[in-house]
């Protein structure tokens, strides 16, 4: 039977159209994987710097004690836990919102914090002498920074004979003192005890005492130079001493406000 042309021509484009068979995959043959198509899509976020930790809160001292306690100080608000040092006979204890220290003639207290040492640069400690108690004989004032073994004292010192002064020792070396003239201490009264290790007029060590209730001085009443002491104090434990004169007489009680200390920069 004959085919038409028309048919024979389609039959042609027919196996024109048919593409070839694919390869078959050799089994035996290591397969290589595709590698997928890149992701545009997604963007990579750099890593933020990593910043350096800010200091801590307890790098400074703090005490409004508001809290009781019948024998000792207890924690601090800020610093570390209250020891006394030696052996002392003085009596510790909390109560109503202060820190209570009775002292007998010639006892001395030195009451340290034992957190982080501490290099000062301000400081302020606020007390007063029980009312009805004999001031004179009496000294109160902070514990601070070091100079090799030795720590550095600012006291207000209460004479025997009625006068005021500032005193300041490293370790039991009196380094300087000044006479307050025209102010005494007040059993009942509180005071601020105020000292810096940080002016910028070249004296390594300054205080001033005031009342609370009054006007702060403008200046400075005890300046140490830096030529009347070794060093600089240095990073130490900040705390609170207080002494009373063998011949003073009778028991004194001294009340403590607060205190506070802030670190250098």
């Amino acid at each position: 039977m004959d085919v038409p042309a028309e048919a024979e021509d389609l039959g042609a484009e027919a196996e024109a159209a048919d593409p070839e068979p694919a390869d078959e995959p050799d089994p035996d043959s290591p397969q290589v994987p595709e590698e997928a198509p890149a992701d545009d899509s997604q963007e990579f976020e750099e890593e933020a710097p990593v910043e350096d930790e800010a200091p801590t809160a307890e790098s400074r001292v703090e005490d409004r004690f508001d809290r009781t306690i019948e024998s000792g100080w207890g924690e601090a608000d800020h610093g570390g836990a209250w020891a006394l040092a030696g052996d002392s006979d003085a009596v510790l204890s909390v109560a109503d919102g202060n820190g209570r220290l009775q002292l007998a003639p010639g006892t001395t207290a030195d009451v340290v914090l034992d957190g982080p040492s501490l290099a000062v640069a301000t400081a302020e400690l606020t007390f007063r002498i029980e009312e009805g108690a004999e001031p004179d004989g009496t000294e109160v004032g902070m514990i601070f920074g070091r100079s090799g073994d030795s720590p550095y004292r600012l006291e207000a010192s209460m004479r025997p004979d009625g006068t005021l002064w500032l005193m300041a020792h490293r370790g039991d070396v009196l380094v300087a003192e000044q006479q307050l003239d025209d102010m005494t201490l007040e059993p009942g009264a509180a005071y601020t005890l105020a000292v810096s290790t940080s002016e910028d007029d070249g004296s390594a060590l300054t205080a001033k005492l005031w009342e609370t209730a009054g006007t702060e001085p403008a200046d400075w009443q005890l300046t140490v130079t830096a030529d009347e002491i070794p060093s600089d104090p240095d990073s130490g434990a900040v705390g609170l001493t207080a002494t009373r004169a063998d011949d003073a007489g009778e028991h004194v009680g001294i009340v403590i406000e607060e205190i506070i200390a802030s670190p250098r920069d």
